[in-house]
């Protein structure tokens, strides 16, 4: 794929940091990023691998790099034919050595002020993504984050960036990178796979690059395809990997206002560009949601320049008076007036909101309250279906197995009732189920002597077999229905029962175990 030129320097021991920038017909940025290079100093440059990836330039970037190669200890590969960008990226990816990798774009100039600094923390602290902010509005340098989900959100888009994310280079060796090719993201999976290895990781608040020089010669390819389609996939991926379902509805939403300027300006107003934009309203749509896309609009329009000098300027007077109105209508004559429709209002959003974060959900859902979601993806419900506040719905995902959890038409779910999935779970149509209901396939471990002496927490979930429960079955409350059960048309479970074994239909149960009383 590539041949090393023979001025590079030795295989280093373990350094800090491999700083890789991969490159194709810019010889003038590489000249001007060689340049930088130089003014690292000396005990930094021991703890750096530099690598310089040169995707078949036709330009004069050979004779850059040869010019360098008295001055700079790099290793230059330069690949026998353009091979794409991701593939030339996944080259700087795989070839690093050091503790850490980071791929820096050609035309985003180091800064070389703060490098010390920043190699003297990782190589001492070990972090999975290492993200250099471009707000730099946090007071605190080093920002550590111990919540994963807490940190995917507040870097968001950015995780696109290439220039902006350091990776942990053993997290992320073992990635199927051919699952990416021609995403355009290929960076994309190293630094979410980096960031959910990893109990910690890190927001850098200090400059570290000059970004975008060479930003208007960028394009080629379609915009909305790779950072709406394409990313959207990418961390749909990486949900059974530990991005919660609220983390990717916010990456959703952070999507649409980050790509609707792009719209508004290259296929609403059809400014020159250089991206391909076929498709791009029907990808939007189908990746994003109408409601989305209409509330981006909104916000994009009201932080216009033009409309927003003209609030400024003109309005402000008429917009405080309006405030101050809306703000005394809402805090106290709406409550006054409407309080008993807040209640619907508020299921109405609840309901739509679950909605979205299923696989198949059928008309007039209708849910009050949820405590819980996992694996949304992997549950189906009918028409007609409805819960009280506290529905805990959990499909895990195991090895050796996909969680399927499959409700009918007119199902009522009563306060509190909680049903976990591994394997199978079928409920029918027409049931009813009371309050602090417990349904369950699968276990927290075995009874043998050696899974008692591992904390519950801890032990291995595993599936037990699968649970039917068929039509018009009532569920009193307070019941445990374990797994391998099968409930038959027509039964009722009596309240504070613990099924154990299949219910003939027609049949009424109760106790634990539950026994037939009728």
């Amino acid at each position: 794929m590539a041949q090393q030129l023979s001025f590079s320097y030795d295989t280093p021991q373990k350094k800090v940091l491999s700083l890789c920038i991969p490159t194709y017909n810019r010889a003038k940025c590489l000249k001007e990023q060689f340049k930088r290079l130089l003014t690292i100093r000396e005990e930094d440059m021991n703890r750096l691998e530099i690598i310089i990836s040169d995707n078949h330039s036709t330009d004069e970037t050979l004779q850059v790099a040869r010019d360098f190669q008295e001055k700079l200890d790099f290793i230059y590969l330069r690949n026998e034919e353009n091979v794409g960008a991701d593939r030339n990226f996944m080259q700087c990816f795989q070839k690093a050595t050091a503790k850490y990798v980071w791929l820096l774009g050609d035309d985003d100039y180091l800064q070389t002020a703060h490098l010390h600094e920043l190699l003297n923390h990782l190589e001492t602290e070990n972090y999975g993504l290492v993200h250099l902010s471009l707000k730099h509005k946090d007071k605190l340098v080093f920002h550590p984050y111990e919540d994963q989900d807490e940190f995917l959100n507040k870097i968001n888009v950015i995780i696109t960036y290439m220039s902006s994310n350091i990776d942990r280079t053993e997290y992320i060796r073992n990635i199927n990178w051919e699952n990416y090719f021609d995403t355009h993201l290929i960076q994309v999976p190293a630094h979410l796979q980096a960031t959910l290895k990893s109990d910690k990781n890190l927001i850098v608040n200090l400059p570290f690059f000059d970004s975008g020089v060479e930003l208007q010669n960028n394009g080629g390819y379609n915009i909305f395809e790779v950072f709406v389609k394409n990313l959207v996939r990418i961390f749909e991926e990486f949900e059974d990997h530990g991005i919660s379902m609220n983390s990717l509805l916010l990456l959703k939403n952070r999507i649409s206002d980050f790509i609707f300027p792009y719209f508004f300006n290259y296929v609403v107003l059809k400014k020159p560009n250089n991206f391909r934009l076929d498709g791009a309203w029907d990808i939007m749509k189908e990746e994003l949601g109408i409601f989305r896309i209409v509330w981006s609009a909104i916000r994009f329009i009201f932080s216009y320049k033009m409309i927003s000098h003209w609030i400024k300027k003109i309005c402000r007077p008429v917009i405080k008076v309006l405030t101050y109105i809306i703000t005394n209508f809402f805090v106290f004559i709406w409550p006054a007036i409407l309080a008993h429709q807040w209640k619907k209002f508020r299921t109405r959003v609840i309901s739509n909101r679950f909605r979205y974060q299923l696989g198949k959900v059928g008309r007039k859902c209708y849910v009050e309250g949820i405590d819980f979601l996992a694996g949304g993806k992997y549950i189906t419900i009918g028409d007609g279906f409805s819960s009280l506040k506290g529905l805990r719905l959990e499909c895990i995902k195991l090895p050796d197995s996909t969680p399927e959890l499959i409700i009918g038409n007119n199902v009522t779910l009563n306060a509190r009732v909680h049903i976990g999935v591994t394997g199978k779970i079928h409920i029918g149509n027409h049931v009813l189920v009371g309050s602090n209901v417990l349904i369950t396939d699968h276990s927290h471990g075995k009874t043998t002597r050696e899974d008692l002496a591992i904390p519950p927490r801890s032990r291995q979930v595993f599936f037990k077999g699968p649970v039917i429960i068929e039509d018009n079955v009532w569920i009193g409350e307070n019941t445990c229905i374990l797994p391998g059960v099968k409930i038959g048309k027509g039964a009722v479970i009596g309240a504070g029962a613990v099924v154990t074994h299949d219910v003939s239909p027609m049949t009424v149960v109760a106790g634990n175990p539950a026994k037939p009383i009728n």
